[in-house]
């Protein structure tokens, strides 16, 4: 029941036995203990996310320990606040639900060109030099996928890959077989959200870990797709496009 039926329904039990006076004291009281009540439920609720620290090495292990259990996190990184987890076909479930979105692969943090070689060709289009030049890096790359790499890495020919600027990430990435779904901390289609306080509260209930270093960049990743030979810019974002032309020697579409 809100506030406004609750009151209402005093209201008429009062005004039918003419108490009017003592009902609007009442009235005032019964307000302020809601407001009350309700405060102290949405603290409760909010404090449901535990806070943990990137650079915290207890964080780090209690974080795998939630991320190999195949759970959700929400954490600061070198982009936008994101939701991740373990790629893992039930994770994939789990960030669909919550993102409210199916059918659209998800970008995957690797740690290590030995990892983003084991489900993309990086050799193909001699993209591998490219790619150390900007890696670690805020560039997302759509690659080809390679022959025999699970459909839950991803449901379409490609893949889009990232080596995150973030000890933190990589150190937890380091410890899993391919990496990490990640996306931003919103429900599709609705604004990113800059800080945790911001994110709604259906993502939190299900994430229920929110990692950070005290700080949170807020411009998405550039992504560029190298999976036809030619790149083509497909989000300009915190990877400056022209630095990106002079690694590649040459103007990007």
């Amino acid at each position: 029941m809100s506030k406004n039926q609750l009151l209402t329904s005093f209201g008429t039990f009062f005004y039918k036995r003419k108490m009017v006076p003592s009902f609007k004291k009442l009235f005032r009281r019964i307000e302020l203990v809601y407001n009350s009540l309700a405060q102290n439920l949405k603290g409760a609720i909010d404090h449901m996310i535990q806070r943990l620290h990137w650079n915290e090495p207890e964080d780090i292990q209690k974080m795998l320990a939630h991320i190999k259990a195949q759970h959700l996190f929400i954490g600061s990184t070198d982009t936008v606040l994101g939701i991740m987890g373990n790629v893992a076909e039930p994770v994939l479930k789990k960030i669909d639900n919550v993102k409210i979105r199916q059918g659209k692969p998800y970008v995957i943090l690797v740690d290590s060109m030995r990892k983003a070689e084991a489900i993309a060709d990086i050799k193909r289009f001699q993209i591998e030099k490219f790619l150390r030049l900007c890696w670690p890096g805020t560039v997302t790359v759509i690659l080809n996928k390679k022959e025999g790499t699970p459909d839950y890495i991803s449901s379409a020919p490609t893949v889009a890959l990232r080596i995150p600027d973030h000890e933190g990430l990589k150190e937890v990435i380091s410890h899993l077989p391919y990496g990490l779904y990640s996306t931003s901390a919103n429900v599709a289609g609705e604004t990113i959200p800059d800080t945790i306080n911001e994110v709604v509260q259906c993502i939190k209930d299900t994430c229920h870990y929110y990692i950070n270093n005290g700080k949170q960049e807020t411009v998405p990743s550039t992504i560029i797709d190298c999976s036809q030979g030619d790149m083509r810019i497909i989000r300009p974002g915190a990877y400056p496009i022209e630095r990106l032309q002079k690694l590649y020697h040459q103007a990007l579409d």
